[in-house]
């Protein structure tokens, strides 16, 4: 017979004006699928005790030690449904098995003052990791009503039940301030009397606009805007199962592959400026310029921009063009060996780490390196040990680390004024980019090879 249908959930009908589940409707049964991951007091198993060796747990046991309730939300779709995960942690807090190992002289009225100290500490366990589910995931809510019903139901029957009503209140005040719209941290929007001023001069003509008619420094905030915009839009669970590379990438990863679709974009069009100016010595001053936002954006921590600039500047179409790098001044050159080395893949990043690590935000790091690092740990890792029986908590441990970092810089956001007549400009030239095929054709006719040269003497 199917399940029946969530309660529909009110706001205001509880005292206080709190968040109440409708009592006429009746409760899904509970369900435990051989994967779901019970929260309870229960030990790990053997498995990742040992230095080097994989952490697992059984689908009957509990979450191993070291494991926070984040790091399981963080990959609880990938070992198991939203609503398996619910089920199996209300579960927990409703089991009556007795856990204990009753002595000759422990009468009943022991035991059963053991039981309920166990199962009070059960439950508090389970208050904690919900709180957090909600507070930080309540997406995962949000996408399934069903959850919100399990949720107040067991606050009901659960926490209500056995008098721990200023913990009930408290959930239900969470979930009321989510369900009138709570906004995450990194969906906030600033208070635009915080922002900084601009340096953009008042008589800016769109129409007439150049690149080296505005200033570095703005040009270089208004990137850092539009690339954190990205960024922030990202969603954390679109970095589970490497949806970017599916594909239906647009639908498992929308704005992973919007964030990549910009750098490449932005990449090729760095080098289409420069290999459009026919004249030499504005081409000088145009890499010149592009060197020196480079700069500007690794001051403002913005490395996805300055990653895209560096790799266009160093793609064939623009490092072969060697007359025109020639008329660069030494101190500029200093400055791109100096940018390149450090955002080098050289020991897996290590320098950009060190950078990117030491870096207060706001910050708009480099995405690739985070996504090569989760295709690293998917790929490397297995899901399950022992013949599929055991989740491999040491992978989703290694996943959740990256996802937290990841998260930490969609927090702070860049308090610099939009000028939307810059960031309209820079995506009117969008249009105008090439691949890099089309740049090397150009750069080809603009500084011919040796072998070129000849036959044309010839």
């Amino acid at each position: 017979a199917p399940a029946p249908a969530p309660a529909p959930v009110s706001v205001g009908d509880g005292a206080d004006g709190e968040l109440t589940n409708n009592p006429t409707a009746s409760t899904p049964p509970v369900s435990v699928p051989r994967m779901a991951l019970p929260v309870g007091s229960l030990q790990p198993q053997g498995q990742g005790q040992g230095q080097g060796q994989e952490e697992g747990v059984s689908p009957r046991g509990g979450s191993p030690r070291g494991i926070s309730p984040r790091a399981i939300f963080k990959n609880a779709r990938e070992a198991s449904s939203p609503l398996s995960l619910s089920n199996s942690t209300v579960a927990a807090s409703s089991s009556t098995s007795v856990s204990t190992s009753p002595t000759i002289s422990s009468s009943p009225k022991d035991l059963a003052t053991v039981e309920h100290d166990r199962l009070n500490r059960v439950r508090m366990r389970v208050f904690t990791i919900l709180q957090q589910w909600v507070d930080n995931h309540w997406e995962t809510f949000s996408e399934d009503p069903t959850l919100i019903h399990r949720l107040l139901t067991w606050i009901d029957s659960t926490l209500e039940a056995v008098g721990m009503s200023s913990h009930s209140k408290k959930l239900r005040i969470l979930v009321k301030k989510k369900l009138e719209g709570g906004t995450s941290k990194r969906h906030m929007q600033v208070d635009e009397s915080m922002l900084l001023s601009s340096s953009v001069p008042k008589d800016l003509d769109p129409q007439q606009m150049c690149l080296t008619d505005i200033d570095l420094s703005e040009l270089a905030k208004q990137l850092c805007l539009m690339d954190q915009k990205s960024y922030r839009e990202i969603s954390l669970r679109e970095f589970l199962n490497q949806g970017w590379n599916k594909p239906q990438r647009e639908i498992f990863a929308p704005n992973i592959t919007s964030c990549i679709k910009n750098f490449n974009e932005f990449s090729e069009l760095v080098a289409t400026i420069i290999v459009h100016e026919m004249s030499r010595k504005r081409r000088i001053k145009i890499l010149e310029r592009f060197v020196l936002l480079a700069a500007k954006c690794r001051e403002y921590n913005n490395y996805s921009s300055l990653m895209a600039i560096i790799s266009s500047l160093d793609s064939t179409p623009i490092h072969r063009l060697h007359k025109t790098w020639e008329g660069l001044d030494e101190k500029t050159i200093t400055i791109f060996k100096e940018l390149k080395a450090r955002m080098s893949s050289d020991h897996n990043f290590h320098l950009y780490r060190e950078d990117l690590h030491t870096t207060n935000p706001p910050c708009v790091p480099y995405l690739g390196v985070y996504l090569t690092d989760l295709t690293f740990v998917e790929d490397g890792k297995a899901d399950t040990l022992n013949e599929k029986r055991v989740i491999n908590f040491a992978k989703r441990k290694l996943l959740a680390t990256i996802i937290r970092e990841i998260e930490q810089y969609q927090q702070t956001p860049y308090l610099f004024k939009p000028v939307p007549v810059i960031q309209n400009y820079l995506n009117g030239l969008m249009q105008y980019r090439r691949d890099e095929e089309a740049c090397y054709t150009i750069s080809m006719v603009l500084e011919p090879s040796k072998e070129m040269a000849r036959t044309f003497r010839v």
